[in-house]
């Protein structure tokens, strides 16, 4: 998380079988859907439960609040989206079947994705929650609530050093 204060990209990403414990891995437990976060300090209620994401969060967070004194300004930003069937899908807005572009180095861009600022942890998971509801369920000979698709989670950092 270091690296990505320092101005480098990172990406986090879980890859296997349906039923293999990736949505576990990423975000928590099923429980995890209740709130187990403070608002105040980003403490988790249930820290045990957590997945990659909120405790990667919550490295940021912390990291931020170690560089105040150097920082004149800082924006979270969080998006996500779900790629199913072949479609790509706002989880923040609800919009279905989003346009890509290609962008400046050969990117992929999808211009009309919305994300949202977030100052907490509990903020961050509170957008997650809602977006891990609107993704699409499908069940699979192996899984009866499988979700068949790919969750996209980005976080996007603007710091303003004095």
């Amino acid at each position: 998380m270091v690296s990505l204060l320092d101005g480098y990209n990172v990406c986090i990403m879980a890859y296997g079988q349906t039923g293999s414990g990736k949505t576990y891995t990423m975000l928590g437990s099923p429980e995890s859907d209740q709130l187990f976060y403070d608002d105040t300090d980003n403490s988790p209620l249930v820290a045990e439960r957590e997945g990659i994401v909120p405790q990667s969060c919550r490295e940021i967070f912390r990291l931020l609040d170690e560089r105040e004194d150097d920082l004149a300004s800082s924006l979270i930003e969080v998006s996500l989206l779900e790629i199913y069937n072949n479609e790509i899908r706002d989880l923040v807005s609800g919009q279905n079947k989003l346009e890509t572009s290609l962008g400046p180095g050969g990117t992929i861009d999808v211009p009309s994705l919305q994300t949202r600022p977030v100052s907490s942890v509990a903020e961050l998971m509170r957008l997650v929650r809602i977006g891990k509801r609107r993704r699409a369920e499908e069940s699979t000979r192996i899984h009866d609530r499988s979700s068949r698709s790919h969750f996209v989670v980005t976080l996007t950092i603007a710091l303003a050093f004095k």
